[in-house]
């Protein structure tokens, strides 16, 4: 799954900057606040470059209630940062901190941060693509959608996205469902603060739906 996106996303890198080359120069990292809460916080690893660069956001998955940046995805980000990449792997808030759309919210003003400090970073702040994984893929897919899409970020990569928070409640009944697949769906009611029923189904598939334009990569 990681060489299929990394293939994917080199591409993306090739059709924006012409060439693909693993950087000599010593990898620089760094970790940033980019709001008040101690999950508002991004990793960065870049490799200094005289020509701004293309640039990867990651976004962990843990079903809105778990997970972080670091881990495998500290040593994802600097295998990216060596393919020519500025990266920045970010955490959010979970659902027990904020309902949605706060998650949302926190990825929308993450990318608004890096693209406001692009030149520390030496990044071309027009051509970002978002990647995320499981809960990550949706909070990636609900930003990189959001408004004009294409302004927000160039493209979208969703790992094991959870399309429908409302389907994953849906898809596991109790009982039958694996433990992974009702943790899913219980996060997903206390993200929404609304268990479904007639009001509630409607918040559910809200957290789904895409009501703006899909970013498209552009040649």
């Amino acid at each position: 799954m990681k060489r299929t996106a990394a293939a994917f996303l080199i591409a993306i890198t090739m059709m924006a900057t012409g060439t693909v080359a693993v950087h000599a120069a010593e990898l620089q990292q760094g970790t940033f606040a980019y709001g008040t809460h101690q999950r508002q916080a991004l990793d960065a690893y870049w490799h200094e470059s005289a020509t701004p660069q293309a640039g990867l956001i990651l976004v962990h998955g843990g079903s809105w209630n778990g997970g972080s940046r670091g881990g495998g995805w500290a040593d994802t980000a600097r295998w990216y940062a060596d393919q020519k990449l500025a990266v920045f792997s970010i955490d959010h808030r979970f659902n027990s901190d904020v309902a949605w759309l706060g998650p949302r919210d926190d990825i929308l003003a993450a990318i608004k941060w890096i693209k406001t400090e692009a030149a520390r970073f030496d990044l071309d702040p027009g051509k970002l693509v978002i990647m995320g994984s499981q809960a990550g893929g949706q909070l990636a897919t609900a930003a990189g959608t959001y408004g004009a899409g294409a302004s927000t970020v160039r493209g979208v990569i969703g790992l094991s996205a959870i399309a429908s928070p409302y389907r994953s409640w849906g898809g596991a009944p109790y009982g039958t469902s694996p433990a992974l697949r009702r943790k899913i769906r219980d996060n997903a009611v206390i993200l929404s603060r609304c268990p479904p029923g007639t009001n509630g189904r409607a918040v559910l598939e809200s957290l789904g739906r895409l009501r703006h334009q899909v970013p498209r990569v552009r040649r």
